[in-house]
């Protein structure tokens, strides 16, 4: 691994000449003996396989089937290992990914990384310049407010900002200002109200959402489509110097920002339940569409994050642990990550996942309103 034997390998430690067979044979198992177990066991390492396992998978023909088997096969084999806990949650993650594709999984990725508290401090001085426009400046704003609480683009027509004299909401220990709206793509016949928390979030961020709300009440479908037109040419503009980036940027809209605020969520400790209230799911399944981002690395911007109320959060449903129960009722194993309910699986039952197959940020938040939403 540390030599790359690799014969196609111009910059090998060994130049051009040919390693005899033997040769490599015995270097190789000098650095199985003595490297390969203090190699796996850093996370960081672990967390490297689980990324060239699946770029090595994207380069093969074989079947998503096959592809989980080996999946899990090397999950199982970390979860009997020691110290090896990352490696079994990535390979989860890509059993998870590879029976449920992800649209654009790549670019989400790349941008739930490269948005930073960088972006913000370039988002302020550009809107410091002559050059961003008003429309730029406004587009911005709502990317910026839309990373902060998650709501959708219709769902500011009907939002409203809660700020004075706040009342102490069920379950809360103080009150907090409030963002309620109403929630869309609901499958009852009636909207659903959601209210939102907006806890740490300084006067400076309050402006901010405030303002988007009276842009939006009545905004046009075309000027819509101009506030994400320019806001996408406004930060394709920050990143002029770098071509990648450039590039990346064409592809953020409103929902690269609502992805941006359940990554962050996540990264900040949110669980699931809470951030799919959040955002107005009422099942964690659809998490899989917006937290494709590394959730496990530390926050990358210092903007504050709605949250839903303790009561909405416990009236998500998830589907997979609700699937869970009903499988070991059934005599099957239970679903790995979940909890196995002592009388119920079977424990000879170990194909059961293939059945189911075939079926911080270190800054203070409040301080964040200080420089770019202050400017806005």
């Amino acid at each position: 691994m540390i030599l790359n034997l690799d014969t196609q390998n111009t910059a090998r430690p060994f130049g051009d000449q040919e390693i005899p067979a033997r040769v490599k044979s015995l270097i190789g198992q000098f650095i199985r003996d003595r490297y390969t177990n203090a190699l796996i066991s850093n996370p960081a390492v672990q967390r490297e396989f689980g990324i060239w396992l699946e770029e090595y998978y994207g380069d093969r023909t074989a079947s998503a089937k096959s592809q989980r088997q080996e999946m899990r096969m090397v999950r199982a084999t970390a979860e009997r290992g020691t110290g090896l806990d990352t490696l079994a949650e990535d390979m989860d993650r890509l059993v998870m990914d590879s029976r449920n594709p992800v649209p654009n999984k790549d670019v989400n990725y790349k941008l739930s990384h490269l948005i930073t508290r960088d972006t913000f401090e370039r988002m302020a001085r550009y809107a410091d310049t002559a050059a961003c426009t008003l429309t730029q400046r406004d587009g911005m704003m709502v990317f910026v407010a839309t990373c902060m609480t998650g709501l959708r683009t219709s769902e500011w027509a009907t939002a409203t900002l809660e700020r004075l004299n706040p009342e102490t909401r069920p379950g809360e220990v103080s009150p907090h200002p409030t963002l309620v709206t109403q929630t869309a793509k609901t499958k009852s016949n009636t909207s659903d109200t959601r209210t939102l928390i907006l806890e740490g979030f300084s006067e400076g961020n309050l402006q901010v959402i405030q303002t988007v709300i009276q842009l939006m009440a009545s905004a046009s479908p075309g000027l819509k489509a101009s506030l994400v037109r320019e806001m996408r040419q406004a930060l394709r503009q920050l990143y002029r110097d770098n071509s990648e980036h450039y590039d990346l940027m064409s592809h953020v809209d409103y929902r690269t920002a609502r992805k941006l605020f359940t990554v962050e969520s996540r990264r900040g400790g949110a669980t699931q339940k809470q951030t799919a209230a959040a955002l107005g799911h009422t099942t964690t399944v659809n998490l899989r569409w917006y937290a494709q981002g590394d959730v496990r690395c530390p926050r990358k911007t210092a903007l504050p994050l709605a949250r839903a109320g303790i009561e909405a959060a416990d009236s998500v449903r998830d589907t997979l642990q609700e699937l869970n129960e009903r499988r070991q009722v059934q005599g099957l194993s239970a679903i790995h990550g979940y909890p196995e309910q002592p009388g119920l699986a079977n424990p000879n039952e170990s194909n059961a996942e293939s059945h189911a197959d075939d079926q911080h940020d270190d800054r203070d938040p409040a301080s964040s309103g200080n420089s770019f939403l202050d400017k806005l």
